[in-house]
């Protein structure tokens, strides 16, 4: 369970890094190959591990997730990603924080990791392809690279936080909730 998704994490997340940081990188930028494959492998584990974790133990009192919604949330997160690689040529990628926020009040932990894996495969995409310029305005590519897996992982990391407090918020209101109807059956 726990050990796989970890593991899993890891090996995925290297390779994607390692891709996008080979692919997207120029060799003359600040930040060297090593550290953007240790970057994308920390990403990853983040990225890929979470939503193995949150499908094999889902939290009690998680908001319930239809598969409407999580494909709707993780659509319109790839759409703010894509729509500039391909088409608009603004960056909007900062958009996709409200979309992961709204996703972890709505849909809870398994919503916004798996928005965030559609968004980080969107981000890999559009790297891989030369778009990535499109999502950030100013910057090397390398300096870039990292803004953008840097801003990710802090907008996930931030959704996660917030759906987990969701989660304990409702665990709370449950427990209190239990304890009336015990004092007044009793």
């Amino acid at each position: 369970g726990i050990a796989t998704g970890r593991a899993s994490g890891a090996l995925v997340g290297g390779a994607i890094g390692g891709l996008v940081a080979t692919s997207w990188g120029t060799g003359d930028e600040w930040f060297p190959i090593a550290g953007r494959w240790w970057l994308g492998d920390a990403i990853g584990v983040l990225v890929v591990a979470t939503p193995i974790l949150a499908w094999l133990h889902p939290p009690r009192f998680a908001p319930r997730q239809g598969a409407l919604l999580i494909a709707a949330t993780t659509a319109s997160a790839m759409a703010i990603v894509l729509v500039p690689a391909l088409a608009w040529h603004h960056p909007l990628v900062y958009a996709v924080l409200p979309v992961l926020m709204w996703a972890a009040v709505r849909g809870g932990v398994r919503t916004v990791t798996i928005a965030g894996l559609g968004v980080a495969f969107a981000v890999d995409w559009a790297a891989v392809t030369g778009r990535a310029s499109q999502l950030l305005d100013d910057g090397t590519r390398g300096e870039q690279l990292v803004q953008v897996q840097l801003f990710l992982a802090v907008t996930l990391l931030a959704a996660l936080l917030l759906a987990v407090e969701v989660i304990e918020r409702r665990r709370t209101e449950a427990e209190l909730l239990a304890a009336e109807q015990e004092r007044h059956g009793a």
